[in-house]
């Protein structure tokens, strides 16, 4: 009777709260129309700051928000308290599975999608990259594939189509080939092709990153006289490898990642099931996995000369859509559960308290079977990369990001050097 009256209290105040969805709104929109600092007032006035089981986005939202504002070291600050907090909660603890079984999956501790947990080191990455913060960015890069490695270990022999992240080892690839670490770049580009190539992961992005992820990994195995890499490259991609190393005088680079937008919010879906002489609601979140408008060209130009596309490198709302899909059978499996163990104590409560208690159980069942909405809402939906050869010496480069004129800059690049560029675009 006292876990019955504990859940009816619950539930007359979640009849008076908004979804994560909702809740956070504002934020969104104001950080959509770049009011990044009334997004952070927005942010800090909101109850998501004082609930600890929301712990993470309130850290990973917050995030996004100073990057934006420019606050660089407030923004990898973030983030890596936010890494503690997906570290402790990664082994999920038995009084957060308990909660979920009894009252709904937002009760418990909000521990990351997926591919939120390794976005977060992306995220910090580009973030040292765009400082030539080579060390620091290395770091990152293994922190990848440890997260990675764990995603994979946890999920055992889920049939999960995200348990690899391509970008994430293209990345990682990048980071070790400019610091020289050149047989460590080759296993990251080997892998992040192979997770391009596969079929279960097309979806995730627009295939023409491949031949950029394979001309990086052929110029580091010409290099490191690889043979059986350079023989399959050249076979699966003959119209890119030969001309890719016929400009021996194009001895630097430039890479521009752009970040655009910010993914789908996680909405509610509901269907009602008969359980004995009831008629009950359950509620599942979902993700639209509807691509972004592209209002113009993403990519650069070089000293004037012809439009340099981007390539996509991964679409976000694909994956937050198939991740969450993936999982819908468990989610409905363990709803049922949940219903058929409250319609019990409802009627147990109506047989033994009479109609008007029986009437209080029922709104607690309604009220607490509510979709768990929770998600990083401002992380970008797209990241796209323009890579491109050039001449050591002085550049003229303008990048564009959703056919928006970020920069245009003046730099001059040492002989076997680099210039690396992060950009956005709501």
């Amino acid at each position: 009777m006292k876990s019955l009256i504990l859940i009816c209290l619950l539930s007359f105040v979640l009849l008076n709260c908004a979804s994560y969805t909702q809740e956070t709104a504002k934020i969104r929109s104001l950080f959509l129309n770049k009011n990044f600092s009334e997004a952070l007032s927005e942010l800090e006035q909101s109850s998501l700051k004082q609930d600890s089981k929301s712990r993470l986005l309130y850290l990973l939202e917050k995030a996004m928000i100073y990057d934006r504002l420019g606050e660089k070291e407030k923004f990898r600050r973030t983030l890596l308290d936010a890494d503690k907090v997906v570290d402790r909660l990664f082994t999920t603890s038995v009084i957060n599975t308990v909660s979920t079984l009894i009252i709904n999956e937002s009760s418990s501790d909000y521990r990351g999608e997926n591919y939120e947990q390794v976005a977060l080191h992306v995220l910090l990455a580009l973030s040292f990259l765009e400082e030539d913060q080579l060390n620091e960015a290395r770091i990152s890069a293994k922190k990848i594939n440890e997260r990675l490695y764990a995603i994979t270990q946890d999920l055992g022999d889920r049939n999960n189509s995200y348990r690899e992240d391509a970008f994430a080892r293209y990345l990682a690839g990048i980071i070790y080939e400019l610091n020289g670490e050149y047989d460590d770049a080759i296993i990251d580009y080997k892998k992040a092709l192979k997770i391009y190539e596969a079929s279960s992961y097309k979806r995730f992005y627009q295939p023409g990153v491949l031949p950029q992820v394979a001309e990086a990994l052929y110029r580091l195995a010409k290099l490191r006289n690889r043979q059986s890499i350079l023989s399959q490259l050249e076979k699966n991609y003959p119209k890119l490898t030969k001309p890719a190393l016929s400009e021996t005088d194009k001895d630097a680079q430039i890479i521009v990642f752009h970040e655009i937008g910010h993914t789908s919010v996680k909405k509610t879906r509901e269907f009602l099931i008969n359980v004995g002489k009831q008629i009950v609601r359950f509620s599942f979140p979902f993700v639209s996995k509807s691509k972004a408008f592209q209002y113009g060209p993403t990519g650069l130009s070089l000293d004037g000369g012809k439009f340099l596309q981007a390539n996509n490198t991964v679409d976000m709302n694909s994956l937050a859509h198939y991740s969450l899909e993936e999982r819908r059978l468990r989610l409905v499996a363990k709803g049922i559960g949940r219903i058929l163990l409250k319609s019990q104590l409802t009627r147990k409560v109506h047989d033994e308290f009479g109609p008007l208690a029986g009437i209080l159980a029922n709104v607690a069942v309604a009220a607490t079977e509510t979709a768990d909405t929770r998600g990083w809402t401002l992380l970008p939906e797209s990241f796209w990369c323009t890579r491109v050869r050039v001449k050591s010496g002085r550049h003229k480069i303008t990048i564009k990001t959703n056919g928006l004129v970020n920069e245009i800059i003046d730099v001059n690049i040492p002989p076997n050097g680099y210039l690396v560029y992060r950009v956005w675009s709501s």
